[in-house]
């Protein structure tokens, strides 16, 4: 499932785990800028845990086009002799953007772990 919105996307994951369904959690991350994706990150993921810790069958997916449309990392597609080639338009090197982007999920792993504990700490 993959909604911008993260209470709808909770409703159809608790229905679908209601069914005995796995449940995909996918928030749609499309143009958030770093900060709003990690916000929504917090919010879903703990989301996520809470219908896991039921005994749902529950996979936080994060979505791998981060890089292509989350302002900050400057990755774009363009189309090359018939395929789409990653680019960047400020000539950053990729070194400069793989460390870019894994500082940013490092953050977000310290922030959702944190926010997973305390949600957890209040629910129990």
């Amino acid at each position: 499932m993959t909604c911008g919105e993260p209470d709808r996307l909770e409703i159809a994951a608790q229905a679908a785990a209601a069914e005995g369904l796995e449940v995909w959690f996918s928030p749609f991350t499309n143009e958030l800028d770093q900060e709003e994706l990690l916000a929504l990150f917090a919010d879903c993921s703990a989301r996520a845990e809470c219908l896991r810790v039921t005994g749902a069958e529950v996979i936080m997916v994060t979505g791998a086009e981060l890089m292509l449309f989350t302002p900050g990392f400057d990755m774009k597609l363009k189309m090359v002799g018939g395929t789409f080639t990653f680019y960047s338009p400020n000539e950053f090197s990729r070194d400069w953007l793989n460390e870019r982007y894994a500082t940013f999920i490092k953050d977000c792993i310290m922030e959702l772990e944190y926010e997973i504990k305390e949600l957890l700490f209040e629910n129990h």
